[in-house]
Order: C-alpha cells, then sequence, then structure tokens
C-alpha cells in the first residue's frame, strides 16, 4: 500500500489531517534511521531513503510502532484502564518491536542492558529518556484544547507505565499539547502553550517548571541530541521553528545527529498536522517506506478522529 492509498481511504476532513500527521510521523521515523548516532556527521541525501547496518531500508523503529500500540489502547475518559492495556499489548508485541529501547523493556520486567536513560531507585525503574513523549505526542492529536486535564490524565498515566522520571512525564504532557494546538487554526504560540503546560503538572520541581524560557538559547549540541526528553523537545520546538515543510524538518532533525528518528518523526508529524504537509506525498522516496508494516495507521487516524469529536 501506498502512502497516496492510504490518504484516499480517510472517510473525513478531519481523519484527514491526522492521518497525514501520522503518515509525516512515521516517514520521519524511517528516514532518520540511517543517520542515528553517527560517530561521524554526513551529508543528508534527501532524494532517497538510506540504509543502516542490517536495519531494512524504510522501515519504521520502535517510535511508530510503540506510538501506536499507545493510540489503539486508549479507552476515552478512563486513563487507568487505557495504561493496563498498553502494558499488555506491548507485551504481547514485544517480541516484534524492531528497536525496543531499554528502558522500556526493564520498565516491563523484560531483559535490558544498562544504558542512557535507565534509572532505578529502588528496585523500581523511572525511566528518563525521551521514550515516554515519543510514544505519547500524538495522543495530542485526539483532544481539543476544551479536554486539556483530560489528555494530561491520559497521557501523564500512559507515560508512566515506562517513564516516571519528572522531566520525562513532563515532556510527554507538553509534546501532546504541541500536537492538539497544531490541528486547531486559532492555535497559540508553540512558546505559550509549552510554558502553560510545564506549568500546570504538580509534579514540577520549580527548576522544571521554568525551563522553557531556557529555549530561547538554545542550541543544537555538537553531539548530537541525546536520548534526555527535555533535549529532545528543544530540538523538535527548534526545527519546526526552522522548518516550512515536512520534508525541511526531516533534513534538519537529521543534519543536527544524535537521535535523529525521534526528532524527525515528531517534528515531521508537529509540521504536517498544522497543515504544511503538503509536500509529504511527493517526497521522491515516500513510497519506499514500508507502509506495509504499519497498515493501522488508518485505524489510529480514525481513533483520534473520534476520540477528537467527543465530548
Amino acid at each position: 500500500m501506498s502512502a497516496s492509498a492510504l490518504m484516499k481511504s480517510a472517510v473525513s476532513n478531519q481523519q484527514r489531517s491526522i492521518l497525514l500527521s501520522l503518515l509525516a510521523f512515521a516517514a520521519g521515523d524511517a528516514f532518520g534511521v540511517a543517520y542515528e548516532y553517527l560517530p561521524e556527521r554526513v551529508p543528508v541525501d534527501m532524494r532517497s531513503m538510506g540504509s543502516r547496518g542490517d536495519w531494512p531500508p524504510g522501515s519504521v523503529s520502535d517510535d511508530t510502532l510503540l506510538s501506536l500500540l499507545t493510540i489503539h489502547a486508549v479507552q476515552s475518559g478512563d486513563s487507568q484502564e487505557s495504561a493496563r492495556i498498553f502494558r499488555r499489548e506491548v507485551l504481547e508485541a514485544a517480541p516484534h518491536l524492531r528497536g525496543l529501547g531499554p528502558t522500556t523493556r526493564a520498565a516491563l520486567g523484560l531483559p535490558a542492558a544498562p544504558d542512557e536513560g535507565l534509572v532505578v531507585v529502588g528496585e523500581t525503574v523511572i525511566g528518563n529518556t525521551n521514550g515516554g513523549m515519543m510514544r505519547t505526542a500524538l495522543l495530542g492529536l485526539g483532544y481539543e484544547a476544551d479536554r486539556d486535564q483530560e489528555r494530561r490524565e491520559m497521557v501523564v498515566a500512559m507515560t508512566r507505565v515506562t517513564h516516571k522520571a519528572p522531566a520525562a512525564v513532563a515532556c510527554a504532557v507538553a509534546g501532546s499539547a504541541l500536537y492538539s494546538r497544531a490541528l486547531s487554526p486559532e492555535s497559540e504560540s508553540i512558546d505559550e502553550t509549552l510554558r502553560r503546560e510545564f506549568q500546570e503538572l504538580d509534579l514540577l520541581s520549580s527548576d522544571l517548571a521554568l525551563w522553557p524560557e531556557s529555549l530561547k538559547i538554545w542550541e543544537p549540541p555538537k553531539a548530537g541530541i541525546p536520548l534526555d526528553p527535555l533535549e529532545t523537545l528543544a530540538a523538535v520546538v527548534w526545527v519546526v521553528a526552522r522548518s516550512s515543510t515536512a520534508l525541511e524538518a526531516f533534513q534538519l532533525s537529521c543534519e543536527i545527529g544524535g537521535d535523529t528518528d525521534t526528532v524527525s518523526a515528531l517534528a515531521g508529524g508537529l509540521i504536517a498536522a498544522g497543515g504544511n504537509g503538503a509536500d509529504l506525498l511527493s517526497i521522491p522516496w515516500i513510497d519506499d517506506v514500508k507502509w506495509d508494516e504499519v497498515p493501522d495507521l488508518l485505524t489510529a487516524s480514525s481513533q483520534l478522529a473520534e476520540l477528537r469529536g467527543a465530548k
């Protein structure tokens, strides 16, 4: 199945807007994998889908697969049941999830090697990576601004299945807010959204609540974007501010290095949700993405459209 065929299957304008964002997220994920954590920077070739080692060219990573599992687990108005469903579903799917990170594996009781962000307090893995934000940000597409509190409760519960650190949870909530606002023509600025979301969460220290102000002087680190959730969110905001199309977002995300697939997916999805994804279907390599790996993108877009329309 092609990206164009998927788009033609959408049944409403709302679903089409959401599906375009999901397609951009998956495409950015698949494209960004080839540039992830390279020892040396290489020119980003925007004409073709790259490859990396034994990773199948065009395949998405756990960024997309876990995001879809998260969306499918949502039970409107019941965040705790949604979290239980997600935990069960991801445990069943784990053997087939390419690139599943150590924090998520450890939090679910699966074998995991020590890695950045794998933080253990007592016998609990608290998880302080960008993995929680990566898989819950798209949930924001399912909530209008007048349901902010419901969105926050859902995202917090779903994130804490694997990531319990305050920064990881805060970035997940903030990321979902950016996606929620992107679909609304009257949406506020990214700066305003981030300030409010960080101040709304009771779990934050005063220092963390003031973090959005640091974005005014943030620049990509020379070593590339780490798994740190705050650095990842900053990178996504930085890329979106400098991109007018999804393709530009993919390129910038890969040029700054580090966790390129996560930044590319999140930034590209936001650009498309904001109405600037028209170029997506004309990207030369768009149908080199293995869309057959994620046929339930259409179902996910329908679920989010239905959730956004619920009152």
